[in-house]
C-alpha cells in the first residue's frame, strides 16, 4: 500500500516496514475494517533527511510530518511527507498513515478530529503527555472553548505552545468521544456529523450534549490509567512503538 521515496544510502527492514505495519495496527485501534479502507493506488511516502530540508519542500513548520489528499490529472494523490528523526520515526509512520486513512474513509471530518484520532493510535505514554497539557491550559484559562474547537474554529497555532495545546484538546476530545460512544469506529461517524450539522445536534442524536462532553473531557485528562479499553486486543508491543 506505500511506496517510500528517500536518498538515504542505506535503511533498515524496519523503516521499509514501517507505514504497511503502521496501517495495519492503526486499522485496528481504530476498528477500522480492512475493506472499508479501498485504495485505488498507493500512498505515496516521501522522507527527508532532516528537519530543513523537509520544512524547505514542503513549506510545513512546527511538524515532523504531514498527510494530503488530494487530485491530480492522474486521480488522488495520497501523499505522507515527513523527514527522519531517529527514536520519533516508527511513531510518525503510526500518526501520519492514521491521517491518509482517514482521508480516505472520513474525508468530512472536522481538522481537530483527525489530529485527535491520529493521536489516539499513539502510545500511552503520548498521549498521557496530552492529557498533561490539556489540564494546565484549562487551569491557566488558555485552553479555547470546546463548541469552538468542535466547530473547526480554533487554529493549529503559530508557535509550539499553541501547537501543543491544540494537539492536546484535540487528542482529550476525541477519547472522550470514543469513551462516550464505547468505540473509536462509532466516535470517527459522531466526528464527520459534527463536520456535518454542527456540535449540538451531532451530539444530541446520540443522547449527549456539549455540557456533557465538556464534563467527560475533563475526566478523561484526568484519568492516568486510561488506556483505550474500547481498543481491540492487538499487542501494545507493535514495532511503531517508540
Amino acid at each position: 500500500n506505500f511506496a517510500i521515496y528517500h536518498r538515504f544510502k542505506t535503511v533498515q527492514p524496519w523503516f521499509v516496514n514501517g507505514p504497511q505495519t503502521a496501517f495495519e495496527y492503526d486499522l485496528d485501534v481504530l476498528g477500522l475494517e480492512r475493506t472499508a479502507v479501498m485504495l485505488s493506488g498507493r500512498i505515496q511516502v516521501f522522507m527527508f533527511e532532516d528537519k530543513d530540508a523537509y520544512e524547505e519542500n514542503s513549506g510545513m513548520e512546527l511538524a515532523g510530518g504531514h498527510a494530503q489528499f488530494r487530485y491530480g490529472p492522474d486521480g488522488y494523490l495520497r501523499t505522507i511527507t515527513a523527514y527522519a528523526q531517529r527514536g520519533m520515526t516508527l511513531r510518525l509512520f503510526r500518526h501520519e498513515v492514521a491521517h491518509a486513512i482517514l482521508l480516505e474513509v472520513h474525508r468530512g471530518m472536522p481538522s481537530w478530529a483527525h489530529e485527535g484520532a491520529a493521536v489516539y493510535v499513539q502510545k500511552q505514554q503520548s498521549r498521557g503527555r496530552y492529557r498533561l497539557s490539556y489540564l494546565g491550559s484549562k487551569q491557566d484559562g488558555t485552553l479555547p472553548g470546546l463548541e469552538s474547537l468542535l466547530r473547526d474554529a480554533v487554529a493549529r497555532g503559530a508557535n509550539q505552545e499553541a501547537v501543543t495545546r491544540y494537539y492536546a484538546q484535540s487528542s482529550v476530545t476525541f477519547e472522550a468521544l470514543a469513551k462516550l460512544r464505547q468505540s473509536p469506529r462509532k466516535a470517527l461517524q459522531l466526528c464527520e456529523r459534527i463536520g456535518q450539522v454542527g456540535p449540538s445536534k451531532a451530539l444530541q442524536e446520540v443522547g449527549s450534549s456539549l455540557k456533557t462532553l465538556d464534563g467527560l473531557c475533563d475526566a478523561m485528562a484526568k484519568d492516568r490509567n486510561h488506556d483505550r479499553s474500547t481498543r481491540s486486543s492487538l499487542s501494545l508491543a507493535s514495532p511503531c512503538d517508540r
